[in-house]
C-alpha cells in the first residue's frame, strides 16, 4: 500500500494537479500553500506567538467557516424551497414531512447563521479591545465593519423566507425602522419591499437578496478583508516586552541546528509593522513555523469543533416554526431577531427615527473612523498626569452623558446609564494607589478607547437581554422566571 501511495504522488496525474512531492520537507509544504487555491492565502510561515489559540481565538476563521456551512446548507435548502406565497410556509411543512433529513438541514442553516452573526460581533469586539485597528490596519477595520452590517443583513433577509408569524412580525418591526429614516425612508422601504404591506413581492426580494446578491458581497468583503490582513503586516500582534521569552516555554518545530528551513537554516525575515519595546528582540528574530502542517491543523481542528457544535445544536433544537404569516393577527409582543432586539427595546425610550436610524448611524460612523483619530491609538496612561482634575472631568462627562440619554427619552435608559457608571467606577478605579497584584496596573494602562468601546458593548449587551428576556405584552418589564419568555 505505501508503494502503490509513493507511485500515485510519483506519478504525471498527481503532478499535473498538485504541481509539488509529498509535503515532507519544507521546501515542498511551502510548495503546498502557494499553489493551493485553497492555501494561497495563507503565508508561507507564521510567527510562533501569533498561532496561540487565545490569540485571537480563531473567531475570524471560525465566522468564515460559518458562512461555507451556511452557503452548501442554503444551496441544498434552495432545491426545495419556491419564494412565494403560500408555497414558501408549505415547503418549510415539507422539509419536517416529506423532505429526508430537511429538518436536520434547516436546522443546522437557522444555527449556524446564528452562531455567525455571533463570532463576526465577538471577532469585531477582540479585534478593537486588542487595538489591531490601528496603522497600518485601520481601512481593514472599515472593511470588517461593512462585513459586520453585511452579515446582519444576511441573517435578516433569511428571516422572511419562512414566511411564518414568527418571520412576518419581525421583518415588520425592522421595516418600520428603516422607514423612520428621514427623506429617504419610505423609498428604501419602498425598494424593499417592493410595495407598502409585506407580501410576495417582498418575499421574492428577501430571497434574491438572501440568496444571490449579500452572499456575493459578503464572499467578495471576505476575499479582500484576508487579502488586506495579509498586505498590512499580518496578524497584529502587542509590542515584544524586553526579555520575553518569544517561544512561551515552548520547543520551535523545526529550529535544531541546522534543521532543513530552521529560522537558523532561512533567510531573515521582515516584519513590518511590529511594535518593538527598547532592548526587545528584533521581530525578525522571531522564532518561525510552517504554515503546513502547524497554523493548518490547528485551523482544521477549529473547524471541526464548530461544526460538532453546530450538528449537535441541530439534532438537539429544532428551529422554530409557527403558523403560516396571517397580517390580520398581530403577536404580542411581536419582537425583531435577537441582533436587533437592542434597537427594538431603544423604541421603548425614542423615537423611531432616533432608536432605528440616528443612534445605530452614530455608532457605526464612529467606529469606522476611531483609527484615525491618533489620539485614539497611542496616548500616555490616562491617570498618569493630574489624576485628580481628570477624575473629576471624567465625572463630569458621565453626568452630562446621564442628562443627554434623559432628553427626548419616556424615561431613564437603565440598559446604557448603569454601563457607563460601571464603566466610570472601572475607570476611577485606576487612579488608586493598587499596592501589588496586577488588577491595578491593567486598570491605569487601558486607554481611553478601550473605556468607551467596553461601555457601547455593555450597553448593547444589555438593551438585548432585556429586550430578549424581560419584554412582555405590550413591551412591558416581566420577570422570565415568574411569567415565562415572550
Amino acid at each position: 500500500m505505501r508503494d502503490l501511495g509513493r507511485a500515485l504522488l510519483r506519478s504525471r496525474v498527481w503532478r499535473s494537479i498538485a504541481r509539488h512531492g509529498f509535503p515532507d520537507s519544507n521546501r515542498n509544504r511551502s510548495l503546498a500553500v502557494l499553489t493551493n487555491f485553497f492555501l494561497h492565502f495563507h503565508p508561507v510561515k507564521v510567527r510562533l506567538r501569533a498561532i496561540r489559540f487565545t490569540r485571537t481565538f480563531y473567531l475570524g476563521g471560525l465566522s468564515a467557516a460559518c458562512f461555507l456551512i451556511l452557503t452548501m446548507s442554503g444551496v441544498l435548502l434552495m432545491f426545495y424551497y419556491r419564494p412565494a406565497v403560500p408555497h414558501a410556509y408549505n415547503d418549510m411543512k415539507d422539509f419536517a414531512f416529506v423532505v429526508s433529513s430537511g429538518t436536520f438541514l434547516r436546522n443546522l442553516h437557522r444555527w449556524t447563521a446564528h452562531a455567525m452573526v455571533g463570532l463576526v460581533l465577538a471577532h469585531m469586539a477582540w479585534t478593537f479591545l486588542r487595538g489591531a485597528y490601528g496603522p497600518p490596519r485601520e481601512f481593514n477595520w472599515v472593511i470588517g465593519i461593512g462585513l459586520l452590517v453585511a452579515t446582519l443583513l444576511l441573517s435578516y433577509t433569511g428571516y422572511l423566507l419562512p414566511w411564518d408569524q414568527l418571520a412576518y412580525w419581525a421583518v415588520t418591526v425592522g421595516t418600520h425602522m428603516v422607514a423612520a429614516t428621514p427623506l429617504v425612508g419610505p423609498e428604501i422601504e419602498l425598494l424593499l419591499l417592493g410595495g407598502h404591506s409585506i407580501n410576495d413581492n417582498a418575499l421574492v426580494r428577501f430571497y434574491v437578496l438572501h440568496c444571490v446578491v449579500l452572499p456575493m458581497t459578503l464572499a467578495l468583503g471576505v476575499g479582500l478583508h484576508i487579502w488586506r490582513l495579509r498586505k498590512d503586516g499580518g496578524l497584529h500582534l502587542p509590542a515584544l516586552p524586553m526579555g520575553e521569552d518569544t517561544n512561551h516555554g515552548q520547543d520551535v518545530p523545526g529550529s535544531e541546528e541546522g534543521a532543513e528551513g530552521s529560522p537558523t537554516d532561512s533567510v531573515r525575515l521582515v516584519i513590518p509593522n511590529v511594535e518593538v519595546a527598547d532592548g526587545a528582540p528584533d521581530p525578525g528574530d522571531e522564532p518561525m513555523v510552517m504554515t503546513f502542517p502547524h497554523l493548518l491543523l490547528r485551523e482544521v481542528v477549529a473547524f471541526l469543533a464548530l461544526a460538532v457544535l453546530l450538528v449537535c445544536a441541530s439534532l438537539a433544537f429544532d428551529a422554530p416554526l409557527e403558523g403560516i404569516a396571517d397580517p390580520a393577527r398581530t403577536p404580542n409582543p411581536a419582537k425583531a431577531p435577537w441582533y436587533f432586539l437592542g434597537l427594538q427595546e431603544l423604541l421603548r425610550y425614542y423615537a423611531p427615527v432616533v432608536a432605528g436610524v440616528l443612534l445605530p448611524s452614530l455608532c457605526i460612523v464612529a467606529l469606522a473612523v476611531v483609527p484615525y483619530f491618533r489620539v485614539n491609538i497611542e496616548r500616555p496612561a490616562l491617570w498618569q498626569v493630574a489624576p485628580l482634575r481628570r477624575l473629576a472631568l471624567l465625572w463630569l462627562a458621565i453626568a452630562v452623558l446621564t442628562g443627554v440619554f434623559r432628553v427626548g427619552a419616556t424615561g431613564i435608559v437603565w440598559s446604557i446609564v448603569v454601563p457607563l457608571w460601571l464603566v466610570g467606577a472601572a475607570m476611577s478605579a485606576g487612579a488608586l494607589p493598587w499596592r501589588g497584584g496586577r488588577l491595578g496596573p491593567w486598570l491605569r494602562t487601558r486607554s481611553l478607547p478601550f473605556w468607551i468601546f467596553t461601555w457601547f458593548l455593555l450597553s448593547a449587551i444589555a438593551l438585548t437581554v432585556v429586550g430578549a428576556l424581560f419584554r412582555g405584552p405590550s413591551w412591558r418589564f416581566t420577570l422570565p422566571w415568574r411569567d415565562g419568555i415572550y
